[in-house]
Order: structure tokens, then C-alpha cells, then sequence
């Protein structure tokens, strides 16, 4: 997949043309290969290299798209930080709402996953949940893309910091999804250590994911975010760092008072019921942290545009041997 930065304040036009012309054995014909212009730079009212502006050469350019890049110039990147900032929230509040409706549930707070313990609220929280690790993962993938772009323009961004935190947080992204994951589909009452253990490390690690994108958002200012969105960022993260510590010793100080039969029906009479109130408290501004935090990537994703992946065929050495090389041409 190709991210390119579309910068509309700044910036001059540069076009490039790029044809490939296959040569068929079976005929003479010649086949036009993604003849289109790739426009990397944007500005509004600028030139370009041979006089034209920016809109003439972007109205002309569509002409010359393949149906693979003209689906990528009508995809909006910024929908799926949409949908994994909204798609998160629904999932946990729906769960909630479904296992309060089957009296699985009283009205008493709980933690996000003690609610969905029971079918069918399970299997509707692990499938919703799923799709929602799903789009954070793509959401942070694309979030990376951006950033190593943003350092190829920009020499003054591509410090070691940024390029490391960058790619640190990528495999956070990576193995919170994976951990969470783990925590949808293997319930509290069944797997207790296994539950604990993951949510911990998932969150736990989506703080951290959150702390090293403020590094790459302060370094992008002012040329490809705004400030309000570094600002914004910081404190979701001093939020989820607050609310992840007060979470897990809230918790394990509720867990040494327990008295009852079932962690995952704790009712205000089994003891440590205040303890365990304000965990689940902060584990629900948690769930609401990460998704503003996956919703405020749109606005920078409208600036991109994503490109068609390209495949390429690798021939073994004894086919070249027997039918010979492709004859490729550039023009």
C-alpha cells in the first residue's frame, strides 16, 4: 500500500508520468499500462513544471487513472479512523445494554467484559470486538504509513527520535490488538489468569502507542498537523496513563476483598464493591480515551490518499531459461 501526502497550503505541483508499455508475443499490440499522473504535491493555485495549475493538471490526470488508482483517488482514508473511533464505543456500550436486557447483568457497575460473560451477549461482544481491533489496526497502520511519509518530505522531521517512536509503536499496535483479542474470546469465569494477563498488557501497551504518536504529532507541526490535534493528544494520554494506574490498583486491592462466589457477577455486597466501582470506571474511560484517540487521526487522514498495492511476479531462474524474459519497456 502507497500513502501520499496531499499538502493544500503549500507547496508547487510536481507530476510525474509514468507509462509501461508490455509487448505482446501473440500479437503486435502494444498495452498501455498505468499511464496516469501521480500527483504528490498540491497547491492551491501553484504551477506546475510544464506552466499548467494544479486543478487543470488534476482534471486532466483523471483521465489517465487505472481502475485500481481511480478507486483509490474516490477512497477516503479518514473513514476508517470513523469507524474505529465509533465501532469500539458501540461495541461496549451495546454489550452492556444487551446483557442488562437478558438479566445477565443488574443495574451495577461492571467491567466492559463482565457483562458479555454469558451467550448469546458473548458471542456479540467477541465478533463486534474483533472488528473493532480490526479497524484500530488498520487506522494505526495507516497512521505509520503517514508518519514515514511525512519524514521522507520533511529531512527536519526524520529524526531518530520520531523514526523510532514510529516504528515502535507500530508493533504496540500490533500486539494490544492481539492481546484484546485474546481478552474477547476468552471470558473472565473460564480463563481468569489468561483474561487478566491480556487486558493488561493491551491496555497497558495502548498507552504507551499513545504517548510515542504525541512525539510524531508535535514533530509534524506545523506542516502536516495542527496543534490543537498535539494538544488533544497529550491529554488523552495523561488520562489513559492516570486511569490505567488507578485501574489495576483499584483492581487488585478489590480482588483482596472479595468475598463473594462469581468475579464476574460482583454485586455491592460481596466487599471491595467501591474499589471494584472505580476500576471499571477507569477501564470505561479507557475504551472512551482510545477511540478520540483513533477518531482525531481523521483529520490528518484527509490529507492522503491511499494508493493500489502492487504485485509483482518473481520467476524462478528455470523458467527464464525455457521461455526467456519478459520484454519490458519504459517509456
Amino acid at each position: 500500500m502507497r500513502v501520499s501526502l496531499k499538502r493544500e497550503q503549500r507547496g508547487s505541483c510536481f507530476c510525474r508520468l509514468a507509462k509501461s508499455v508490455v509487448f505482446s508475443r501473440q500479437s503486435s499490440r502494444v498495452a498501455f499500462l498505468d499511464g496516469y499522473f501521480t500527483l504528490l504535491h498540491l497547491g492551491v493555485g501553484g504551477g506546475c513544471e510544464d506552466g499548467s495549475t494544479a486543478h487543470q493538471q488534476c482534471k486532466f490526470s483523471r483521465h489517465f487513472l487505472s481502475p485500481i488508482e481511480a478507486a483509490g483517488e474516490k477512497f477516503r482514508p479518514h473513514l476508517i479512523a470513523y469507524f474505529a473511533g465509533t465501532i469500539f464505543p458501540f461495541t461496549c456500550f451495546f454489550s452492556y445494554v444487551l446483557a442488562l436486557a437478558l438479566n445477565h447483568i443488574g443495574l451495577w457497575i461492571t467491567y466492559i467484559s463482565d457483562a458479555s460473560t454469558d451467550p448469546p451477549v458473548s458471542g456479540v461482544f467477541g465478533m463486534l470486538l474483533t472488528y473493532s481491533m480490526i479497524a484500530f489496526l488498520a487506522s494505526t497502520y495507516v497512521r505509520k504509513k503517514l508518519v514515514e511519509c511525512a519524514c521522507e518530505e520533511r529531512p527536519e522531521i526524520a529524526t531518530s527520535k520520531v523514526r523510532l517512536a514510529n516504528h515502535v509503536s507500530g508493533w504496540l499496535a500490533l500486539t494490544s490488538v492481539i492481546c484484546l483479542i485474546f481478552v474477547a474470546h476468552f471470558q473472565v469465569h473460564t480463563t481468569m489468569f489468561l483474561h487478566g494477563t491480556m487486558a493488561f498488557i493491551g491496555i497497558g501497551l495502548g498507552v504507551l502507542y499513545c504517548f510515542l504518536q504525541v512525539i510524531c504529532t508535535r514533530a509534524m507541526i506545523p506542516y502536516y498537523t495542527a496543534p490543537y490535534l498535539f494538544y488533544l493528544r497529550l491529554t488523552f494520554t495523561i488520562i489513559s496513563a492516570f486511569a490505567f494506574v488507578f485501574g489495576v490498583l483499584s483492581g487488585l486491592l478489590s480482588v483482596s476483598k472479595f468475598k463473594g462466589d462469581a468475579l464476574h457477577r460482583w454485586a455491592p455486597d460481596d466487599g471491595g464493591y467501591v474499589e471494584h466501582a472505580i476500576s471499571s470506571v477507569c477501564e470505561w474511560i479507557l475504551a472512551l480515551v482510545y477511540a478520540g484517540y483513533m477518531l482525531s487521526f481523521a483529520h490528518e487522514f484527509k490529507n492522503i490518499r491511499i494508493g493500489s498495492m502492487k504485485v509483482v511476479l518473481v520467476r524462478s531462474a528455470e523458467h527464464e531459461v525455457k521461455n526467456g524474459p519478459n520484454r519490458i519497456e519504459d517509456i
